[in-house]
């Protein structure tokens, strides 16, 4: 059987390295932590490393060998609940997980934490917890990672480039809204697109998040996970040659994650993203910052998140809400393209064209709906003679 074997985890500075070998290979993962956060670093055990990578290993066959302890609580929740849950729906390998048991370590601070990414769903759960719920539950830090969520596919500068430009306007967010940012920067992505076929971080983002606050996990008491799936909608069935979708079964996986010293929560799985940028556009300054752009660090108003979401505030009827977040004006020169793009997308089943579409049904006559049609059998007639 193939394995993973843990040998390391060290600290110089503000980052901590990781060794490790894959099927007879040493491999180095580091992960760079912002300077508020260095104290808490959580070397004695191997529970980040072994969530980050928990996935791939049930994907591709392998099991863990490590002299480095895994705190009980998380290796009892693995092998009880996640494991078997993910691997019997395609009779996949269930990794064994070779290493000293420890329990659950002692608490230097107690953050409560959430990332920040300033799209709907992370500004939704910013937001919700400036209203009046029990202190022991109020955001402390807010968190920005940089584990595959930036790497676009373009050339590595590229990527680099839009992940500045991204934590500038998060910088700006955090310091305008008084909460202090941690930040923490892994390879451990490129690990994963080396040896699982390619990096899906639609895939593994959950496990991504999770690596980053158990390896602080001294330091944090509460994480939110601000889920983009309604509760209604778990599946955690894997199923070969399907985008696998974290968010999907986060619920599982956050509570997989939890121990007697720190909890992880799914957030938002009970409100439609409608209803979540509805709460937002109450708020002026997280309106003014809500990013969603996958594109570009600022909302271009081209790529389908920012169409989506620009046909979701005109439903709503809330545009000037959110005239320091999108050109406004660009978007209502171009409204035709965009309802263009609802109809397309209404005919493509997609779920979130399907829920608007009734607000512009007056707009979007038989007239309209043939002139989409010719349209689209012409470019494609048009690509296939070009071929």
């Amino acid at each position: 059987m193939k394995k993973i074997v843990i040998s390391g985890l060290s600290l110089i500075d503000q980052q901590v390295t990781i060794q490790l070998n894959i099927d007879g290979v040493d491999e180095v993962i580091y992960a760079r932590l912002s300077q508020n956060i260095v104290p808490y670093a959580t070397l004695d055990r191997i529970d980040s490393v072994v969530m980050g990578l928990i996935l791939f290993a049930i994907k591709n066959g392998y099991d863990f060998d490590s002299a480095i302890p895994i705190t009980d609580e998380l290796y009892y929740n693995l092998t009880t609940h996640l494991i078997e849950a993910i691997a019997s729906t395609e009779n996949l390998h269930r990794p064994e997980i070779r290493a000293p048991k420890i329990s659950a370590c002692d608490k230097k601070a107690h953050i409560v934490s959430t990332g920040v990414s300033c799209g709907v769903d992370s500004l939704y759960t910013i937001c919700f917890h400036k209203t009046n719920i029990p202190p022991s539950h109020q955001l402390t830090h807010l968190s920005f990672f940089n584990v595959g969520s930036h790497h676009t596919g373009q050339r590595e500068e590229k990527s680099r480039r839009l992940f500045e430009e991204r934590r500038k306007h998060i910088k700006s967010y955090c310091e305008k809204s008084a909460f202090e940012l941690i930040e923490i920067e892994s390879n451990l992505y490129t690990i994963l697109d080396k040896y699982d076929g390619g990096y899906s971080h639609i895939e593994y983002h959950t496990y991504m998040a999770l690596f980053c606050i158990l390896l602080i996990q001294k330091g944090v008491s509460k994480y939110y996970y601000s889920s983009g799936h309604m509760y209604a909608h778990f599946d955690c069935k894997y199923r070969k040659n399907r985008n696998f979708d974290s968010a999907s079964y986060d619920l599982l996986t956050l509570c997989v994650a939890t121990s007697s010293n720190i909890s992880f929560s799914s957030f938002g799985a009970t409100v439609t993203r409608l209803k979540k940028i509805e709460f937002v556009a109450k708020h002026p300054l997280e309106a003014a910052h809500l990013n969603v752009c996958v594109l570009s660090p600022h909302n271009e108003g081209t790529c389908f998140k920012c169409r989506r979401t620009l046909l979701e505030i005109d439903f709503l009827g809330m545009l000037e809400n959110f005239k320091d977040a999108f050109d406004i004006k660009q978007y209502m020169e171009n409204r035709n393209d965009y309802l263009e793009y609802l109809y397309i997308g209404v005919l493509r089943k997609d779920p979130f064209c399907e829920d608007i579409i009734s607000r512009f049904n007056s707009e979007i006559g038989c007239i309209f709906k043939m002139k989409v049609v010719c349209k689209k059998l012409f470019s494609m007639c048009k690509n296939k003679i070009l071929k």
